[in-house]
């Protein structure tokens, strides 16, 4: 889990928004359940709030990560219960519309 805080820090991932606490939970929760199953499926996931970190954390479930905060950094967990093709990549930049 310290591994995780140190790879994190500093990134700026906020929680979603929503109109209520009671709102916010629930959106929290069920991204990070969505998150997380996608991930055990093996789904490479964008990793864009803190709610699926809070999720990793919570659980002591560890995918491997690719961050690309200040240059391309991946980060192996090597948790034996995410399939090799399910990783977490935090720090993709919007899309450009131009």
């Amino acid at each position: 889990m310290k591994r995780l805080e140190l790879v994190t820090k500093g990134l700026g991932l906020e929680f979603p928004q929503a109109p209520s606490t009671d709102h916010e939970v629930v959106e929290i929760w069920r991204q990070a359940m969505s998150g997380m199953e996608d991930l055990l499926k093996g789904h490479p996931q964008q990793i864009s709030d803190a709610s699926i970190l809070l999720a990793f954390s919570t659980w002591h479930l560890f995918p491997d990560l690719l961050v690309l905060a200040d240059r391309p950094t991946n980060v192996p967990f090597k948790d034996k219960l995410f399939p090799g093709s399910g990783v977490g990549t935090i720090g993709l930049l919007p899309e450009d519309e131009s």
